[in-house]
């Protein structure tokens, strides 16, 4: 999983499940919230670099030169196979 695509696509494969009676309640649920999580956390880091970035804006630093993958990095989301 890389991407919230990814996410969706697991969560929608999830509920389809759900409605055929194919996993439990449970299992959604906790599929869900792990979602979530990845979701929030993916978010916490964006919000982190734009705050970043604008710290540099205010003390007069050019800091979108250094949005190359080196010293700020858009976050990737990547978890383990099932």
């Amino acid at each position: 999983m890389n991407n919230t695509e990814d996410i969706r696509d697991i969560l929608m494969n999830e509920l389809e499940s759900l409605i055929k009676g194919t996993t439990t309640i449970e299992r959604a649920n906790a599929v869900a919230k792990i979602s979530a999580q990845a979701i929030y956390a993916t978010r916490l880091e964006l919000e982190n670099k734009r705050a970043e970035i604008n710290i540099g804006n205010l003390f007069g630093q050019v800091r979108w030169d250094n949005i190359d993958g080196i010293q700020v990095t858009i976050p990737k989301l990547t978890m383990r196979g099932n």
